[in-house]
């Protein structure tokens, strides 16, 4: 009997319920003959386990962990530690969605090529038209540390479990959502991949779905702790000696600084971009 190519997904939410089964959905409609595995460690007040196994077949099995609120990272490993099985990894967002053919797609890459270790797709909002950060649509880049910071998205890594196991098999805590830095932890991810030997390729056409809107008021704090992430990964690169991602933070610093000049008569932009820069120089130089 051969056996079936198959796909852990580490899966993590504190509140959206609907569109964790919106996702949950979409693997349920894949086109491919994997076997699926969730592992889920859930947040929420109002997700039961009535609510998912519905979802479950013989293809598509969710382990489900009902967690305390904490970090991104920390319930990531949470979910990890229920034990990795499958031959690949990827760390869905709880409002992604995948199109019936994305798995697909991503096994014909590494099957194509098997030398690739890991491999990051682009992230595309069908209703917007919009692609998450203007990422391009191209055929394949080369990860390295010169873009690491372009490419690498979590929602669209997918990497061989053991290009996983040799990072060290875990995310580092101090970064994420709801961490000390509040962001970069799939970055330093791609990091401890490159620096284990990883073969990372990008392909601009693999498109995972993804909400993508412009920032508000609202995000005047998230853009803080998103640049504080950007400026202690760039400070923890730079004090060993790995110069290949300074270009990118200062072009980093000059747009922004740009856009909060440009928006001087934009307050909710403007404070936007003040935030991020103040976030970015105190990670880098401060903390």
């Amino acid at each position: 009997m051969v056996k079936k190519i198959s796909f852990d997904l580490v899966l993590t939410t504190v509140e959206k319920k609907e569109d964790v089964l919106n996702l949950l959905n979409s693997l349920s409609q894949q086109s491919g003959d994997f076997k699926l595995r969730v592992l889920f460690a859930d947040q929420s007040e109002d997700i039961l386990w009535e609510d998912l196994r519905d979802f479950e077949s013989e293809n598509l099995k969710i382990i489900h962990k009902k967690i305390l609120k904490t970090s991104l990272s920390n319930a990531r490993n949470i979910a990890i530690s229920a034990g990795l099985e499958s031959d690949y990894i990827a760390f869905p967002d709880d409002d992604c969605w995948y199109s019936k053919t994305l798995l697909s797609d991503v096994y014909k890459k590494f099957s194509h090529d098997a030398s690739l270790d890991v491999l990051c797709t682009n992230v595309y909002d069908p209703v917007t038209h919009r692609y998450y950060g203007k990422r391009p649509v191209i055929n394949h880049v080369k990860v390295s540390f010169k873009n690491i910071f372009k490419y690498p998205i979590s929602v669209g890594i997918f990497m061989k479990r053991n290009a996983f196991v040799a990072t060290g098999g875990r995310f580092d805590e101090r970064f994420s959502v709801g961490a000390k830095y509040g962001s970069g932890e799939e970055t330093l991810l791609i990091a401890q991949a490159i620096n284990s030997g990883a073969k990372i390729q990008y392909f601009g056409e693999i498109k995972v779905f993804h909400p993508v809107s412009d920032y508000t008021i609202h995000d005047v704090s998230k853009s803080y702790n998103y640049g504080l992430g950007f400026g202690k990964l760039n400070q923890e690169f730079f004090k060993s000696k790995n110069y290949s991602a300074l270009p990118y933070l200062i072009n980093v610093v000059f747009r922004t600084v740009g856009g909060a000049v440009l928006s001087l008569f934009n307050k909710p932009k403007r404070k936007i971009y003040s935030s991020r820069l103040k976030g970015v120089l105190s990670g880098f130089f401060i903390y």
